[in-house]
């Protein structure tokens, strides 16, 4: 409020002059008028910055908030990971086990893949596309 009262006592100067120019007294009117509604907007924006500094403040903490949530969710995904792994090791390795071999079929020209250890040994293969049974041959 300094401004603001400056220019009160702008005023109560002015008053107490008494300028006897007419023209002097709309000058020093309009300076004073303009000044009073500067000092109006700067409080204006005081208010503004005042209320954007504290909403900045509470993001601010939000946001710490939401990085401790994180890291404490990392943590235990990262425990739960480590768990998983153990637990998959030997589900992996068989996967990495399985072998395909590849056939064409002599009926209608199909390529495709099959695993040989899921025939007996003399069991013939049947195309996918159609239906035609046919001997494997082993690699």
């Amino acid at each position: 409020m300094e401004s603001k009262e400056r220019i009160a006592y702008l005023k109560g100067l002015l008053d107490g002059l008494r300028p006897q120019d007419e023209t002097q007294v709309k000058v020093y009117a309009a300076i004073v008028d303009a000044l009073d509604a500067l000092a109006d907007e700067v409080e204006r924006h005081s208010d503004e910055l005042r209320e954007q500094t504290e909403m900045v403040e509470e993001l601010n903490e939000f946001c710490e908030s939401l990085e401790d949530d994180m890291e404490e969710i990392e943590k235990i995904v990262n425990d739960m990971s480590g768990e998983m792994e153990e637990e998959e090791t030997d589900e992996d390795e068989e996967d990495f086990e399985t072998v395909y071999q590849s056939a064409v079929c002599p009926k209608c020209g199909h390529r495709f893949y099959y695993q040989p250890e899921l025939y007996e040994e003399d069991e013939p293969v049947q195309c996918p596309k159609c239906a035609e049974t046919f001997e494997r041959k082993e690699d």
